[in-house]
């Protein structure tokens, strides 16, 4: 098949919703015509990868393309996109208690763009939660630096509610603003190390 054939395979693939198999298309276009491959064969591919929701596949993908198109709304809006999507499935393992798989999913995100907003914010929540039977002095500089990232990025997240364990005590729903308050001698970490446990 000639590269205009496959793409055109891969586009109607897509628009039926067989999206494993848009994939396998795009995989034989981006190996067989690599070269030739251009900006719209990234771009469709990290396409195909987020409906399959890979997202962290999809952001290369979106990288790819922007190497080529670097000021493309479109390729960074949907990588963009990806990210707030792993950080969301982070958050709704974190509400279903699966803390380990949330964290990871949040160092992904984080690792791959740092100006998450709402990743940080999380991953701060996350810290906080995982502080219940005693006090841990570093999970609370950890949840303290989360939360001034997320602050620097998200000003708005200063007014919001988190919810703060004390040991042997209901936890009590308290500003972040408070927290960075208290937590205003807290050392300032490198993303890199609050993303290492």
């Amino acid at each position: 098949m000639s590269l205009e054939d496959l793409r055109e395979k891969r586009n109607q693939l897509f628009e039926e919703e067989e999206y494993g198999q848009a994939l396998a298309c795009s995989k034989t276009i981006l190996d067989k015509y690599g070269k030739e491959a251009d900006f719209q064969d990234w771009l469709s591919r990290g396409v195909i990868q987020f409906h399959l929701e890979q997202y962290r596949d999809a952001i290369d993908s979106y990288n790819r393309a922007l190497k080529m198109t670097p000021n493309s709304f479109q390729a960074m809006s949907n990588k963009a996109i990806c990210l707030l999507r792993m950080s969301n499935k982070a958050i709704c393992l974190l509400r279903i208690k699966r803390t380990n798989e949330a964290f990871e999913l949040f160092r992904k995100a984080l690792r791959t763009n740092p100006d998450i907003g709402p990743a940080w914010f999380n991953l701060g929540q996350y810290f906080l939660e995982k502080i219940e039977k005693r006090y841990n002095l570093d999970l609370y500089c950890r949840a303290v630096n989360c939360f001034r990232n997320a602050v620097r990025i998200v000003p708005a997240y200063a007014k919001d509610l988190v919810y703060l364990n004390i040991p042997n005590e209901e936890p009590s729903p308290v500003r972040v603003e408070y927290i960075l308050e208290l937590g205003r001698t807290v050392e300032k970490m490198t993303a890199d190390k609050i993303l290492t446990l």
